[in-house]
């Protein structure tokens, strides 16, 4: 059987490349359901999706929306201009956890002012569970340093909300990429949507990067309620002892693990309150 792994999606359109590196174009259903990172079989008269080991998707209204597949690691691009949300860090580390796929934090801009106080706090709230890096794709500050973790974590795709810098950054790691870049709205602090489709791109030496469009806002997807808790950083260690009940929300149980690590100061009030505020919109 002969296959190859969709790297661009446009339309109606996909470029694919198979094992040899040689990129051919196919025409597909606007409807098709394939995405970037998929693997298919060159042999059908349509592209055949092989099976996903994992994708990652998000809830778009009453839809559902697959960014990428097949993936091995998930860089939340993040900046302080303008300011990624903590609580769009936490929806997509639970949505890339939820799939087996590692989750890490890349905060760009680090040039400007309040960058290092941001990072600070993300590396408060996060450090010890994820992968923290601060770079600045303008100045090309550390840019080596993440350059090298990602050839080591095998097919890896970018995402954060608009203007966070994602094509800067992937332009800084990959010069010849040569990705469109967008303008901040200086009236509201939102970034341009430059990125307009996924992308697949090789590393030299090894690993793959996926730039994917600018998204305002992140919902996991066929994510229980009863399963947040084991996708919440900073909340695994705590649930080594069980709670009382198997089907504990972590709310206002009896003999809860988490509350107790809540009352003892081991776990913040500030990541509790986020915890309990996705639960309630699950």
């Amino acid at each position: 059987m002969k296959t190859g792994v969709i790297v661009s999606h446009f339309g109606v359109k996909v470029l694919v490349e198979d094992t040899h590196g040689v990129r051919m174009p196919f025409h597909v259903a606007r409807k098709s359901g394939h995405v970037v990172g998929d693997f298919v079989d060159l042999d059908e008269p349509r592209l055949k999706r092989l099976p996903r080991r994992n994708e990652l998707s998000r809830k778009v209204h009453v839809k559902t929306q697959v960014i990428a597949a097949n993936l091995d690691a998930l860089g939340i691009v993040t900046s302080v201009i303008p300011k990624t949300p903590r609580k769009f860090i936490d929806l997509v580390v639970v949505g890339a956890l939820s799939q087996n796929i590692r989750p890490f934090i890349v905060v760009n801009k680090s040039d400007e002012a309040e960058t290092t106080q941001y990072y600070e706090e993300l590396c408060a709230a996060f450090g010890e569970d994820i992968s923290i890096f601060k770079v600045s794709a303008k100045k090309g500050n550390h840019i080596a340093e993440l350059f090298e973790f990602l050839k080591k974590v095998g097919r890896t795709a970018f995402v954060g909300v608009s203007g966070a810098g994602k094509s800067s950054l992937v332009n800084a790691l990959l010069p010849d990429a040569h990705l469109s870049i967008g303008l901040i709205d200086a009236a509201n602090q939102h970034g341009q949507h430059m990125t307009t489709v996924s992308t697949l791109l090789k590393l030299p030496g090894a690993g793959e990067l996926i730039d994917t469009p600018g998204i305002r806002d992140f919902e996991p997807v066929d994510v229980l309620p009863a399963q947040l808790a084991h996708y919440f950083l900073g909340f695994e260690e705590f649930l080594q002892d069980p709670c009382k009940f198997r089907n504990c929300l972590h709310l206002n149980e009896p003999e809860c693990t988490i509350i107790q690590a809540v009352k003892s100061g081991k776990i913040k009030k500030e990541r509790y309150q986020n915890y309990v505020q996705m639960l309630q919109n699950l």
